[in-house]
């Protein structure tokens, strides 16, 4: 093969990997060491790490980066958590650091750059091949929930996850099943049931007990009200304040819920009581912001904490 034909096969890889190539794959191209220690010296090519390099001398694109990360870290690697999200379209997060997933047994390289999470359970079959290397959206979603820097962020991947339709609920439900033992296991069960509308639901016991240990006024015994459609039931109903909390799952974001819940919220505004709708994912990180602002609402209506 000429040294010209091996260069062809290098960029033509190249362009499918953000013009990133490992040096294995070069040599595979037909590549030598010296053709490509003499492109490298010349800068049309430039070095990425030990194992890899980029077919241009400019800077990489994010699809390179993640490329370099998946081939410096080791042949079975593979883009985990947040990141193997970001690989599949995940919009409008924010993260800085680079994580990879790898069979513990594979004894894996740690690049400078990258954070590099060893696992006994990691399965090739969690492993989508269609481009860069990387653990699919269901499974990927739970490892940065579990990986994420606290329950806040832990949720709003999921949340996301969902909202951007990488992953349902009940795939993020069925990956986190694999997970035997974590602090966060609990956590991510509870509001996983909470954005897909399950069985295991937020309910208005839950929020009925923040309510008592606040002290904020007793919600009406029967919530029910008497609307066109019928009888109603409401999650919270403070009759005499002209109030109503409704704590709402995942279920409630279907367009189809989300238009009866309007018409029926504004019935329930037209006979003289306020709405208030929290997501439960929102009770569940924020349940002493959203009950300092309830008890806001009831000090503007009249009420006194010391009565």
């Amino acid at each position: 093969m000429t040294a010209d034909l091996a260069i062809a096969r290098v960029l033509r890889l190249g362009r499918h990997q953000g013009d990133v190539v490992g040096r294995q794959q070069a040599y595979e191209a037909g590549m030598t060491r010296g053709a490509l220690r003499a492109q490298i010296a010349a800068r049309r090519w430039q070095r990425t790490g030990r194992q890899t390099f980029a077919t241009h001398n400019g800077e990489l694109s994010e699809l390179g980066r993640w490329w370099v990360a998946v081939l410096e870290v080791g042949p079975t690697a593979a883009l985990g958590g947040v990141t193997a999200l970001l690989a599949d379209g995940l919009e409008g997060y924010d993260e800085s650091q680079l994580h990879v997933i790898a069979p513990k047994s594979a004894r894996p390289r740690h690049p400078t750059g990258v954070v590099v999470h060893e696992s006994r359970r990691f399965k090739e079959t969690d492993v989508n091949t269609d481009g860069v290397r990387r653990i699919r959206s269901p499974v990927a979603g739970i490892h940065g929930a579990l990986w994420a820097v606290s329950d806040r962020q832990a949720v709003l991947i999921l949340v996301m996850t969902v909202q951007q339709k990488l992953a349902t609920a009940a795939e993020l439900t069925d990956a986190l099943g694999d997970v035997r033992r974590h602090r966060r296991r609990q956590v991510l069960r509870e509001h996983l049931a909470d954005i897909g509308g399950g069985s295991e639901s937020l309910n208005e016991l839950d929020v009925l007990a923040g309510i008592r240990r606040r002290g904020l006024p007793e919600p009406s015994r029967q919530p029910t009200r008497r609307l066109s459609g019928g009888k109603v039931y409401l999650d919270i109903d403070w009759d005499d304040w002209k109030l109503v909390l409704e704590i709402d799952g995942g279920q409630h974001d279907a367009p189809e819920q989300r238009a009866a819940d309007t018409l029926r919220d504004l019935e329930v505004t037209a006979d003289g009581s306020t709405v208030l709708r929290v997501p439960s994912v929102v009770w569940r990180l924020e349940q002493e912001a959203v009950l300092d602002r309830l008890a806001a609402i009831f000090v503007s209506r009249g009420w006194s904490a010391v009565a």
